[in-house]
């Protein structure tokens, strides 16, 4: 009898993804590349899974393949790049018109465009597939965004629909998002998002930590209430499970990890699309250049100015702070995805991809590292109201205040609050009612000969001649 489906790569994604597909029903191959070694992992990873009878491990490419249905459809989970290349190069002379390849993993979304258009000429079928969930979603549930070639959308989709994860209705968490590399570039964007939440949450247990002078076993229970709050979602409650894991010695992890954060990409690339659309997305952006400074040589750890963090926390009101935290976390949790629809409405346009905010939504209900109520605000509103009107909505006077309130603590006590000074500005310009641009269209002027646009007459550049008008 021959397979449902073959998975080739065998990480941590990759081997929880083939159980929770075996779990579901499936027959499913494994394959694990060509090296000797990776070949011997892939037999072991089913010698290991004895009791999981429809799992076959192959050590023979060409017997992996034949060992599947046709028209085949072959997961692959490598790392983004060269990597996924190879691997279809190692695949097409195997694979017969009508089997469908599905890119699981990290991939650039223009990367899988252009991997669909060369493999359409040979009549096979290409899908960007983004997962997130880390690898306990993988296994028991991920969310899971599709893009690729139409042709297969509702096959892949009716696929993915049995493994991913289900929101309160029982409904998949997989969603079809359009054609070429909608499906990965959704996975940027969630990407993008989760790099924002992080850091902005990272922020507030630094003012916790420092300003506060809490525990982190204090800091933690603040966490868990905070999950049962307007914020409540994935990352508050791994936030909260963190700070309370224990070292060998009995004290708390956290406090001999090293404080240096790294990227894979995704969020560097997010920052790249925005700029390329002309769309802001500070606050995203911040928290990638966050993880940048936390590893740059140019950090000086002998800080010669004075933190004076002690004498304010004796005339704070320590309930006013936790409150005020939480607020910041709401607005900046809000702006980033607000920011991230923005650019996905815009990219979505120029590339005729369609892309319906809902689906991206109900792909994010359940089963994502950014699964969080903010989203519920803002899908609530969606289609009554635009993104700016949705904001102002949304953050009140009472939370606008609690966010100034936290960047002129960070200030005051020389912590650093990238995110949430980016989710800060990011407000204030857009209720501004008049920005200093005006200047910078004269500066550009004066020596570029730019042009520049007089209040009556908006659209027809005037310039300057000798300095005057």
């Amino acid at each position: 009898m021959l397979n449902d489906v073959g998975i080739y790569g065998l990480g941590s994604m990759g081997r929880n993804l083939s159980l929770n597909f075996v779990d579901k029903g499936f027959r499913v191959s494994v394959y694990n590349g060509l090296e000797t070694d990776k070949k011997q992992n892939a037999q072991k990873f089913t010698d290991d899974n004895t009791s999981t009878k429809t799992l076959y491990g192959f050590t023979n490419l060409n017997e992996y393949v034949f060992s599947l249905t046709k028209p085949r459809m072959i997961i692959i989970i490598v790392t983004a790049g060269e990597p996924v290349n190879d691997v279809i190069a190692q695949l097409v002379p195997l694979l017969d018109r009508n089997d469908t390849i599905i890119d699981a993993g990290n991939s650039h979304y223009a990367d899988t465009t252009s991997r669909l258009q060369k493999l359409s000429k040979y009549g096979i079928y290409f899908i960007g597939c983004g997962i997130s969930g880390g690898w306990k979603g993988a296994l028991h549930g991920p969310s899971v965004m599709l893009g690729g070639s139409a042709e297969v959308s509702e096959k892949v989709t009716e696929l993915f629909d049995k493994v991913s994860a289900k929101d309160e209705h029982g409904h998949p968490c997989c969603k079809w998002m359009g054609n070429e590399g909608a499906g990965h570039f959704i996975k940027m964007i969630h990407n993008g998002i989760e790099y924002a939440m992080m850091q902005t949450i990272a922020e507030a247990y630094d003012i916790l930590k420092k300003v506060l002078r809490l525990s982190n076993s204090e800091i933690s229970l603040i966490f868990s209430d905070w999950n049962r709050e307007e914020i409540s979602g994935y990352l508050i409650s791994a936030t909260s499970n963190v700070l309370s894991i224990k070292d060998e010695d009995g004290s708390c992890l956290i406090d001999h990890v090293i404080d240096k954060s790294l990227q894979k990409g995704t969020g560097k690339d997010i920052a790249i699309c925005g700029l390329d659309y002309g769309v802001n997305v500070s606050v995203i952006i911040e928290a990638v250049n966050a993880r940048f400074l936390s590893v740059s040589e140019l950090r000086n750890n002998n800080n010669q100015y004075t933190n004076n963090a002690n004498a304010i926390n004796d005339k704070l009101d320590h309930e006013a702070v936790v409150n005020n935290l939480l607020d910041t976390i709401y607005c900046s949790h809000l702006t980033s995805i607000i920011q991230g629809i923005d650019l996905i409405q815009k990219v979505s346009g120029a590339q005729s991809w369609d892309i319906s905010v809902d689906k991206v939504f109900a792909a994010w209900k359940n089963g994502c590292i950014i699964k969080t109520d903010v989203i519920n605000d803002i899908s609530a509103l969606l289609n009554e109201y635009t993104l700016a009107e949705i904001m102002v909505r949304r953050i009140d006077v009472t939370r606008l205040d609690s966010l100034v309130g936290i960047v002129t603590l960070g200030a005051k006590t020389l912590i650093p609050l990238p995110a949430s000074s980016a989710t800060l500005n990011y407000l204030l310009a857009i209720v501004s009612n008049s920005l200093p641009s005006n200047l910078i269209q004269l500066q550009r002027e004066y020596f570029g000969f730019h042009g520049f646009e007089l209040k009556g007459n908006p659209g027809t550049l005037r310039h300057l001649k000798d300095g005057i008008l």
